[in-house]
């Protein structure tokens, strides 16, 4: 029996997953994250947790991230509060309507038809069936002329039938030449991200009571895990909780006994490739299920247009190298086999806990057989117990009163929008006061040049602090650090005028950046009254989470750009210093 910890992923700040293609100057990215992603994150904390061990030559590392006996399945957005599935490659709509919705509505529901249910059927019948449908729901268009169009691929949940929303957002970048510390000239570049507060759902299996331990000691005590691309530039902070299972099975996925020669049909849960990297991936599939059902199996041709193939790129990123690329059968493919003889409920159940093919442990291979929901002609959105139109979890820091719905995504979003940018007023109101003017004054008119931290040591502080990977405890610590080398002795010689509150007015560098860089000194210092500013929030009070996540964002704000602040005055004043003919201080 599989064993499972299901991970609860929520983006707190924007997600770059990117696929491996681009457009122009665009990278885009996927609507989920993959597994491989997953696996990649957690066995860097392995790594940072356990840095006196050697990765190549440590078992508990082999097993949990190089063998297929632990797998980390691919995160994929929640609709009512729960995992959804890819949409079935044979799902069509009525060219000219929405396809798929959202939200479930009393009204008028759109056509949806499941082109496998009429595979063996005469052709025609599928049309027909459409034009008396359409005609049904919509009286007054004529349906003379409709066209069956195939449904984009999308996340649906499949006891609803309803479509799960990822909301993105589009960010353009500058390259920055790192030696003259400006923007290059013709390297703009932009990322399409997912936007901050969408949710995921994933789980780590296991098998052995070893390999759960070893699951369960990595897990504790992150709250945090940081996934995608982009991470340093404040791109791929998520949230994470956790529920220990038993028994995990993805939903809805009930087997059931199949007669010797009855055709049954696989949903392909996840990409499916070949355990090795040269064997077609149908051949591979065919050979595969042959092993784990015991029997002969037949793959029927006619039902090859309910399934696609793609390449799966990859990249090492510590060896900073490709991976091999690889076909795939897409995720969604709906193959229909039969079998040479019966195959128990037990053994099929059994091969989707476990899935198929190479690379589970990086989520491929997940497979559903003989859903139940492919063999209806058509679908219909309906409502859940979840409630109507909700198309992501409601987390547990959410404002929410007793008895009232749940916010929408939309509200969600506002309010992650509306908190974002009175952070951002914050900061910049901390940043344009007298008493940091005074301050920036103050660093930049000392004339030794050993009482000047140098720019080297200024861009560290700004680069760890927009960095969200970089915990803010770090900031600190890293300054300590310094400060008992030879580049503290700088620090501690430069006299400015602090800016913190009831301190004195003249102070030595390093005391006041020991005081600013605690992560807690904009919640305590009374440098910014961020409570006066979010009290009417679209929604409602603002929870404790909430509060924490916007001045974590106003503290790296305000160090990055006081750390900038210092280095542009001080270039400034160092060219003036030469239109002069002075020599630098």
């Amino acid at each position: 029996m599989s064993r499972a910890i299901k991970i609860i992923l929520e983006a707190i700040d924007p997600l770059v997953i990117t696929d491996g293609s681009s457009e122009g100057q665009a990278h885009r990215c996927l609507d989920y994250v993959p597994g491989s992603m997953l696996l990649g994150a957690l066995a860097s904390q392995w790594i940072r947790k356990n840095p006196k061990e050697n990765p190549d030559n440590n078992n508990e590392f082999k097993s949990l991230f190089l063998g297929n006996a632990v797998r980390f399945l691919n995160a994929y957005p929640l609709h009512g509060g729960s995992r959804t599935w890819p949409s079935p490659l044979s799902l069509k709509y009525i060219k000219n309507q929405f396809g798929i919705p959202e939200s479930f509505n009393n009204g008028t529901q759109p056509v949806i038809m499941n082109s496998r249910a009429f595979a063996e059927k005469p052709v025609g019948l599928e049309r027909d069936k459409a034009k008396k449908l359409y005609k049904e729901r919509f009286p007054d268009e004529s349906s003379q002329n409709i066209q069956l169009k195939k449904v984009k691929p999308c996340f649906i949940a499949p006891e609803t039938y309803l479509r799960a929303s990822v909301a993105k957002q589009w960010n353009m970048h500058v390259a920055i030449d790192e030696k003259k510390r400006k923007a290059e000239d013709e390297k703009l570049f932009g990322y399409e991200a997912i936007s901050s507060d969408a949710i995921f759902e994933s789980a780590v299996l296991f098998e052995s009571d070893d390999d759960g331990r070893a699951v369960k000691k990595l897990l504790k005590n992150i709250e945090y895990l940081w996934v995608g691309h982009s991470r340093s530039a404040g791109y791929g902070k998520c949230e994470i909780k956790l529920e220990d299972i038993n028994d995990y099975t993805e939903r809805s996925a009930a087997a059931n006994h199949i007669s010797e020669g009855e055709r049954f049909n696989i949903l392909l849960l996840s990409d499916y490739v070949a355990k090795d990297g040269w064997t077609p991936p149908f051949e591979g599939l065919i050979s595969d299920l042959k092993e784990e059902f015991g029997c002969d199996i037949t793959l029927h041709n006619d039902i090859l247009p309910f399934s696609a193939q793609r390449e799966v790129p990859g990249f090492n990123s510590k060896w900073r190298l490709p991976r091999p690329t690889r076909t795939a059968i897409a995720k969604g493919s709906v193959i229909t086999f039969s079998a040479g003889k019966p195959i128990d409920s037990s053994v099929i159940t059994q091969v989707m806990r476990k899935g198929i093919g190479g690379l589970r442990r990086e989520g491929f291979g997940r497979i559903c057989v003989n859903p139940e929901f492919l063999k209806k002609e058509q679908f219909s959105s309906k409502t859940s117990d979840h409630g109507l139109g909700s198309t992501q979890k409601q987390p547990s820091d959410s404002p929410e009163k007793p008895g009232s719905a749940k916010p929408s995504t939309a509200l969600r979003a506002l309010r992650s929008r509306a908190l974002r940018r009175i952070s951002d007023d914050a900061a910049r109101r901390f940043l344009a006061s007298d008493s940091v003017r005074k301050f920036l004054d103050g660093v930049n008119n000392q004339h030794d040049l050993f009482k000047k931290p140098s720019n080297t040591q200024l861009s560290n502080i700004r680069s760890m602090a927009m960095d969200t990977s970089v915990e803010r405890d770090s900031l600190a610590k890293y300054f300590k650090e310094m400060l008992g080398k030879t580049p503290g002795e700088q620090w501690k010689k430069c006299a400015v005028n602090n800016f913190m509150p009831g301190a004195h007015k003249k102070e030595h560098l390093s005391e006041v950046m020991k005081q600013f860089l605690n992560p807690d000194v904009f919640d305590t210092s009374g440098l910014v009254d961020l409570d006066r500013f979010i009290r009417n929030l679209p929604g409602g009070l603002v929870s404790d989470a909430e509060r924490s996540r916007a001045l974590e964002r106003i503290h790296r704000l305000a160090v990055s750009g006081l750390m900038e602040a210092v280095i542009v005055l001080r270039r400034i004043k160092d060219k003036e210093t030469e239109g002069r003919g002075g020599e630098k201080q």
